[in-house]
């Protein structure tokens, strides 16, 4: 079977938008109404499956961000999740071990995905990356280390998580302050470091940014 232009599009769009975060290496996601696949994977490692999805709950829109750990338990390169998978939601998964990152939705949905510029990232006042910046509302943030973890933050304008403490329109999130997506692993770093793997969904919309620590 042909595979429609409109998915080819979306694929070299995707590609376009991780290699020009940094990123080099990626993963296949394939997302059904029941499993979310990831291929690619380094053989026995984990990835971490980061989404966000919008669904219509005693007649309100409910978004529901998760991050959550899957393994290639038998070493062949493909780690899977078995569940229910609402039709509005977008998957992000980064390999444990390589930082390798990709995209998947379900196949009515389009993503919107681009890189994170390096303006976004912010340093404090020894020099190091600590903040992330950007004039939006509502963000979801993941964090992946490789080889040492991931930590995810929840912000919104005018919230605790805001770090400027003003309903602005600009959200500013202090990495120190995401919380394990594996209950009982170390606190997040405070700076970024080359390698580190940043991806952030936005609830309202469901766009995708990605980015990568080079230096």
């Amino acid at each position: 079977m042909t595979t429609p232009a409109r998915y080819l599009s979306l694929f070299f769009l995707i590609v376009l938008a991780i290699a020009a975060s940094g990123q080099t290496q990626t993963l296949n996601v394939t997302v059904s109404e029941t499993t979310v696949t990831v291929t690619g994977v380094t053989p026995g490692e984990d990835v971490v499956l980061f989404s966000c999805s919008k669904r219509m709950f005693n007649g309100a829109i409910h978004v529901e961000p998760k991050g959550r750990i899957i393994s290639d338990t038998d070493k062949d390169g493909v780690a899977t999740l078995s569940e229910s998978v609402p039709l509005r939601s977008v998957w992000i998964a980064i390999d444990q071990k390589s930082g390798a990152v990709g995209v998947g939705t379900p196949p009515e949905l389009t993503p919107y995905v681009r890189p994170i510029a390096d303006s976004l990232f912010r340093k404090d006042a020894e020099d190091q990356i600590a903040e992330f910046e950007k004039e939006i509302p509502r963000l979801i943030l993941l964090l992946v280390r490789p080889g040492q973890g991931a930590w995810m933050i929840r912000g919104r304008d005018g919230d605790p998580s805001d770090r400027d403490n003003d309903v602005n329109g600009r959200l500013r999130l202090a990495f120190e302050d995401a919380k394990p997506v594996v209950d009982g692993k170390d606190k997040a770093p405070k700076h970024l470091k080359a390698g580190d793997v940043v991806a952030c969904i936005d609830p309202g919309r469901l766009d995708i940014f990605l980015g990568q620590v080079t230096k």
